[in-house]
């Protein structure tokens, strides 16, 4: 019987690499160039486009999880090209949504193919760090939904930040909240924001400890089963 298709281990490894470099030019390089004007939806689109091809290349191994994950970029890129054509609320609204469980299902996978490795290499620490950006993107998309869809959800620095920049500050806000700095210029004031930023918190602190420990435990293993 003929076997699936799925990328080599190599491939998918650097298809890894090429998508942390993606979530942190979307964090720390996009973000700021869009507040400044200086990036139209185009570059936009190519970039976001960009992560979802490096994330299907870096998790798709034929399993079912591949399936899913292909079957949603393919909707991730669908809506893009909707959004781009039709930039209305409801695109926008369907574009974040679908965009998150992408990166949820591009997240899992990557924590099942880490966990199923019989001890740490390059690929389980970069598997780590792209699941842990993935995160504070995720939330990031479900905050700007929830500004979008109920306007007021955030208490802003000041009333001009409103409406202005909704994205990365809301991007930022999620990264502050994962990380629990808590600086205060941005709080959660309606009830699903603060259930989200609650959640996001607790995900922030438990996500490291319990992967560090499952990653201590794989080496641990390997070098028993060595001696």
């Amino acid at each position: 019987m003929r076997r699936p298709f799925h990328f080599s281990a190599e491939t998918r490894d650097w298809a890894l690499s090429g998508m942390v470099l993606a979530l942190l030019v979307v964090h720390f390089v996009l973000g700021p160039i869009s507040d400044l004007g200086l990036l139209n939806r185009p570059v936009i689109g190519t970039l976001a486009t960009l992560l979802v091809l490096t994330g299907l290349i870096a998790t798709y191994s034929g399993t079912a999880i591949g399936y899913a994950t292909l079957a949603g970029g393919g909707l991730v890129c669908a809506l893009q090209l909707l959004h781009l054509l039709h930039p209305e609320p409801i695109t926008t609204t369907a574009l974040l949504l679908s965009g998150a469980g992408f990166l949820l299902l591009i997240s899992a996978a990557i924590l099942m193919d880490v966990f199923s490795r019989r001890r740490v290499n390059l690929h389980c620490i970069m598997g780590a760090v792209a699941v842990y950006l993935l995160l504070g993107l995720i939330w990031g998309l479900l905050y700007v939904t929830l500004e979008l869809l109920s306007p007021g959800a955030f208490v802003y620095p000041s009333d001009a930040e409103r409406g202005h920049r909704t994205f990365s500050n809301l991007l930022y806000f999620s990264f502050v909240t994962l990380t629990t700095v808590g600086y205060g210029d941005f709080l959660p004031l309606h009830p699903v924001a603060r259930s989200l930023a609650t959640a996001e918190a607790l995900v922030g602190q438990l996500f490291p400890a319990v992967l560090l420990a499952r990653l201590v435990s794989m080496e641990v293993a390997a070098a028993s089963e060595k001696s």
